[in-house]
């Protein structure tokens, strides 16, 4: 980012901003941060400063790094590494998927792998592996993106940080190694919260109360290790109205999908005929719908 063209505010997503507290010219510093829709804030987090290992990232790897020995002589070496990481990786993720329950398909739900010593032994031999062949690799081009990828989910994993790990399954039946710190707060409140107080924090969010409080979003978040006196809170009405600006539409008329031209045609016929009646006849604008369809 060019220093000095003069900002007057930026707009990023929870991902980007939290990546740029722990790293240097992202983001330009500042003084007033509002953090919109709050809520996604730790599902965020867990994604940064956590990581995910799919089992694809290995031999996209090993496709784009087979033709670039560097030398003739060392390609025997090199085609042994190549199968070793690529016997490796199977063997990996064989194993994680005696990890992975049948509950875990929710995505809300993940078992947590209790003993992992296994686990971080195959990963120091996967990182040793690629390390030989990135050693006998061709310096010519840059790395790919799937090594950049793998090296840093391989920092976080095998790593000094405290993790949660667990097993993800994709809807192509791909799995992937994920881990999140176990301690989030401790890293939010050290990396994002100033505790030094010179930057000022809105964090806005319909959903961040439980039981008419914010004790427990102050604890997930790491906003409770922050003093007292630079913490306040407040609940706010909605300026929506929702009784004067919905309307419910029930469609009981329509074609069956299977009629697929009709159904189209009745569809788009019934929200247009839903969508022309928002005016403000009443003295209000309704912008609001819930549309069923039987």
């Amino acid at each position: 980012m060019n220093p000095h063209v003069t900002l007057t505010f930026q707009v990023t997503n929870h991902n980007l901003y939290l990546m740029s507290k722990s790293r240097d010219n992202l983001l330009r510093s500042s003084e007033f941060v509002v953090i919109d829709e709050a809520h996604k804030l730790k599902e965020a987090a867990q994604s940064v400063f956590g990581a995910t290992l799919s089992e694809k990232l290995i031999p996209n790897y090993l496709n784009w790094i087979k033709t670039h020995c560097k030398d003739p002589d060392m390609f025997q070496n090199y085609s042994a590494a190549l199968n070793a990481l690529r016997y490796m990786n199977m063997i990996l993720f064989d194993n994680l998927l005696t990890e992975f329950q049948d509950d875990d398909l929710d995505m809300d739900s993940h078992t947590i792998i209790q003993d992992r010593r296994l686990y971080f032994s195959m990963l120091y031999s996967v990182r040793n592996t690629i390390n030989t062949l990135e050693q006998l690799r061709s310096e010519s081009g840059s790395h790919s993106m799937d090594y950049e990828s793998i090296d840093n989910a391989l920092n976080v994993l095998i790593g000094t940080e405290p993790m949660n790990y667990w097993v993800e399954q994709d809807e192509n039946g791909f799995l992937s190694l994920c881990a999140s710190p176990k301690y989030l707060d401790l890293i939010l409140a050290s990396y994002v919260w100033d505790p030094q107080n010179k930057v000022k924090y809105a964090l806005l969010s319909g959903t961040m109360n439980a039981n008419d409080n914010f004790r427990y979003f102050k604890r997930e978040h790491g906003i409770q290790h922050l003093p007292p006196e630079q913490i306040s809170d407040g609940f706010f009405p909605s300026p929506f109205d929702y009784f004067k600006q919905t309307r419910m539409y029930i469609a009981d008329d329509l074609p069956w999908p299977d009629q697929e031209e009709e159904y189209y045609e009745g569809l788009i016929a019934f929200m247009n005929c839903a969508t022309s009646s928002t005016d403000d006849t009443n003295g209000y604008w309704r912008r609001a719908f819930l549309m069923l369809f039987a």
